[in-house]
């Protein structure tokens, strides 16, 4: 069928940087907020049982693969143990409707998913294939830098920013610009803000003119 449409691009890129997952610190810190308004604990966790907390929330497949389909039992009293060793528990033990709001943090709460870190990334594109129906691509190098940083227990931002040129006669004449700014904010238990900012800017040449002129478009949603 000559109205087919196929498209092969073929990328070459590396990349440098790291990012380090703070979601289960961020649970771990919404369940001492339920136990502190519950009247279960003496003070706030110290900030080194909210990190060995966190640690138990993490190795949720760990738990998974030695105890089977029962894993959660011995889940919720390894992190039952972190927190009665911080010495900030007041009932010996917890019931049934602590443990029954662990599990609505860990499995039915909808919660952002917290990063922390950075990354740099550099390649080069070009197209390998395509049918008569797709026009034809400029090969290009782009590099991109993303930013991942919580702010605070509630309010995450991620940012990113690609530069793109072609590699052509126009290259560092024509070019791209993408910027994207993402800020999420937990306003409740099952209440959450979501912001996101996109930027971008293409430099073209004019073809009557020869020319470059530079279109740039904003989107806020």
């Amino acid at each position: 069928d000559g109205d087919d449409r196929i498209d092969a691009v073929a990328v070459l890129g590396v990349g440098f940087g790291r990012f380090i997952n703070a979601t289960p610190l961020a649970k771990a810190v919404r369940m001492e907020e339920w136990l502190l308004e519950s009247g279960l604990l003496l003070d706030d966790l110290p900030a080194e049982t909210l990190i060995e907390l966190a640690q138990v929330i993490q190795r949720e497949g760990e738990f998974r693969d030695r105890h089977g389909e029962t894993y959660r039992q011995d889940w919720y009293a390894a992190m039952e143990v972190s927190i009665r060793d911080s010495g900030m528990l007041i009932p010996p033990k917890l019931d049934a409707m602590a443990l029954l709001r662990m599990d609505e943090v860990l499995g039915r709460e909808r919660i952002f998913d917290r990063f922390f870190g950075w990354e740099l990334s550099a390649g080069a594109s070009r197209q390998v294939y395509r049918s008569d129906a797709v026009p034809k691509a400029l090969s290009g190098i782009e590099v991109t830098g993303r930013l991942a940083k919580p702010v605070g227990w509630r309010t995450q931002w991620n940012a990113r920013l690609t530069l793109s040129s072609p590699t052509d006669d126009s290259f560092g004449h024509a070019y791209g610009v993408l910027a994207q700014n993402d800020l999420s904010y937990e306003m409740g238990d099952r209440i959450d803000l979501l912001l996101s900012h996109v930027m971008r800017a293409d430099r073209v040449a004019d073809v009557a003119t020869g020319r470059y002129d530079t279109v740039a478009t904003h989107r806020l949603q």
